[in-house]
């Protein structure tokens, strides 16, 4: 990827919280009980996208978990 590369990640499923506290987005066969263990962490999910050369970078997460707390992770989207 080079600055002037846009990168997007897409996920749209089940989200968990997961017995750590953590938020999770479900794989294939993840459920509440195994989650912390299978599911995907989304904040690894963030901190991999900013350590991508790409200038722009965006998250689309269609993910249904009540309470999942992306209000204080860092914004990845300047303004235009």
């Amino acid at each position: 990827m080079q600055p002037e590369d846009t990168f997007i990640f897409a996920y749209s499923g089940h989200g968990f919280e997961g017995t750590d506290g953590r938020d999770y987005l479900a794989l294939y066969g993840v459920t509440a009980d195994t989650v912390s263990s299978d599911g995907l962490p989304v904040g690894e999910v963030l901190e991999l996208l900013q350590k991508t050369r790409a200038g722009q970078r965006m998250v689309l997460l269609d993910a249904c978990r009540d309470g999942m707390d992306l209000q204080n992770r860092t914004t990845l989207v300047k303004s235009a």
